[in-house]
């Protein structure tokens, strides 16, 4: 099966070299993680904005939910975005894919985000 991504999520795992390469591949946005539990704040998050932004894709932001006050990480996530130069025209999305975090923790993620915010996240879960 061909497959073709046309947003993709990155971390400080992932070193992107060639932001034009990107684009040229035919990406169209770029969700990068911002937080992870309610003390993590990725590097490359703010070091990304500029380059991803400046190529025309659109940049978006994820928090890696970890057992604990799922309302103390999204308050912790929105924080964090909120330092950034766009934050209101950027995706918020939700990576859920510990397995000890239950569902619930997530609707709760996403419900204070919506408040918050007044906008909803995205949920995406390798366990639902």
């Amino acid at each position: 099966m061909d497959f073709n991504p046309v947003v993709i999520d990155l971390s400080h795992h992932n070193n992107v070299q060639n932001w034009d390469a990107v684009k040229n591949f035919g990406i169209l946005g770029v969700i990068n993680k911002a937080t992870e539990d309610d003390n993590y704040v990725d590097k490359t998050l703010a070091i990304r904005e500029a380059p991803v932004r400046a190529r025309g894709l659109l940049y978006g932001a994820y928090h890696f939910l970890r057992p604990g006050d799922p309302i103390a990480q999204a308050d912790f996530f929105l924080d964090t975005v909120a330092t950034l130069k766009n934050p209101d025209d950027m995706l918020l999305a939700l990576d859920h894919e510990d397995s000890d975090v239950p569902l619930d923790d997530a609707k709760a993620f996403l419900a204070r985000i919506r408040e918050k915010a007044g906008r909803s996240a995205v949920l995406y879960s390798g366990h639902l």
